[in-house]
């Protein structure tokens, strides 16, 4: 029977909602501010190291002014601001990276992407890269830890090959719960001073370096990790070489982007509409509604949940009309495939759809004709996914580029591993957020009245808030 005890949703614990909306990827928030800074406190500035031998296990921890970059006849340093760097400090490009040891997609860029940038541009001297910690400590609890590492590496001269080691065998370390230990072998092969990198690890004395890099990087937008600053262009996430090598030549022939007012992303809520991409929201989600409604309903589903299927056909047009319509709800879309990879393709599919803007559309159509799709496969289903594309009105060339290069692959199978860290298991999951508040989730399928009276009570519960907020000015 449903009673009002029964609709009132379990409240969501604070790291839910930061984990739903901290990922490494494109369109990430700000992480958020970390413990106490242990004492003591130290200043990253460009003074020499003290000699392994002369280490006394005194407290005051500074970078080396000379670094090795790890890369033959390149050099490398630290700036007047404490930021490690290598590569010409003359060149005439500096790309700036905001980044997160755990974060794969920064380790994505590292191994693919700046071999490449090193090889042409720094070995020649015509670009700098600085480094910058922006750990995402509420979705990689390791990342803080790592910062250190490898700034505890940089007190000796070595934050770029402990850097890059961090990078290259970031599996040895990511989710373990001996990561310190790792990091300590990691020091052993680098040929450091085990000891005197061992009490600095433990004092983690470069908290307020990092926390400084933090808040630089939140000043100029920084929402995700990677994120870079090339002479004033910026580009976000792990992109390709070619990305980056159309930008760096811009820079080398001194073009600079066209000014933008820059928006105070620290007012910003990571479901707003992002005006930069139609139709997806600063992190890159789907969602449909006005951009200024007070209640953003997160929406968790699979094309070959049944129940999913039931609410998008049964209900969602109700719904839609009543709430959505009227400016009352936003609905943001996440995926957690749950029934093996025959979801996966679709998924994309729709992703691709709401790259022109018609993701609902589409997957809408996607739980219509389940029972044709969901039996097909191979160049059949690919064809069948472009057949409701054209259907739609949607530029099938383009459309059709999407899904065979997978473009949108990753953004899916990154929200199934987000929801199930947030210990979503099941299909259709909603969660209610009003601000910054997750008021909680509602597993399963709901009928329309039931909704109706679930929404009387966000309703409620949102005068209160408002009348929370309005009481604190």
């Amino acid at each position: 029977m449903f009673t009002r005890k029964s609709i009132w949703f379990t409240l969501l614990l604070l790291g839910l909602f930061v984990l739903l909306v901290a990922s490494c990827g494109q369109g990430s928030p700000s992480p958020t501010p970390s413990a106490p800074t242990p004492e003591p406190i130290a200043t990253a500035t460009s003074a020499a190291a003290p000699s392994p031998s002369a280490d006394t296990g005194a407290t005051h921890y500074t970078l080396a002014k000379e670094q090795d970059s790890n890369i033959p006849g390149v050099p490398a340093g630290v700036t007047d601001d404490g930021v490690p760097y290598r590569g010409d400090p003359n060149a005439p490009v500096t790309i700036e990276e905001y980044s997160d040891f755990q974060c794969p997609f920064c380790r994505r860029y590292a191994e693919d992407t700046e071999p490449q940038i090193v090889e042409k541009y720094l070995k020649s001297g015509k670009v700098r890269i600085l480094f910058h910690q922006f750990p995402l400590r509420n979705l990689h609890p390791q990342a803080d830890l790592a910062a250190q590492a490898a700034l505890c590496a940089g007190v000796q001269g070595k934050f770029w090959p402990m850097h890059d080691m961090l990078f290259e065998r970031q599996s040895d370390w990511s989710g373990k719960g001996d990561a310190e230990k790792t990091f300590r072998e990691f020091a052993q092969k680098l040929g450091l001073d085990e000891d005197a990198f061992a009490r600095c690890l433990k004092a983690q004395p470069f908290s307020d370096t990092v926390e400084k890099d933090i808040q630089a990087g939140q000043a100029k937008g920084v929402r995700g990790t990677p994120t870079f600053f090339v002479n004033g262009w910026t580009i976000t996430g792990a992109e390709s070489f070619g990305t980056f090598q159309g930008v760096i030549e811009k820079a080398l022939k001194g073009e600079r982007p066209t000014p933008t007012p820059t928006p105070s992303y620290g007012d910003l809520h990571p479901f707003e509409p992002n005006p930069e991409t139609p139709g997806r929201t600063y992190m890159g989600d789907a969602y449909i509604g006005s951009g200024t409604a007070p209640v953003v309903l997160l929406e968790i589903s699979d094309p070959l949940c049944p129940y999913c299927k039931k609410h998008h056909l049964e209900v969602w047009p109700d719904f839609k009309k009543e709430f959505v319509d009227t400016g009352k709800v936003r609905v943001v879309y996440k995926h957690l495939l749950g029934r093996g990879p025959k979801s996966l393709l679709p998924a994309e599919a729709a992703e691709c759809a709401g790259n022109q803007q018609r993701f609902f559309d589409y997957i809408d159509t996607l739980f219509a004709h389940v029972d044709e799709w969901s039996k097909q496969s191979g160049d059949t289903l690919t064809q069948t996914l472009v057949k409701y594309a054209d259907e739609l009105g949607l530029d099938t060339k383009a459309f059709s580029t999407c899904l065979e290069k997978h473009e949108m692959r990753e953004k899916v199978q990154r929200d199934s591993q987000t929801m199930i860290r947030a210990n979503v298991r099941s299909t259709p999951t909603f969660i209610v957020i009003v601000g910054n508040r997750s008021l909680g989730r509602i597993p399963g399928f709901l009928t329309m009245d039931q909704w109706r009276k679930v929404m009387a009570q966000v309703d409620d519960a949102l005068k209160q808030i408002q009348g929370e907020d309005q009481g604190k000015k």
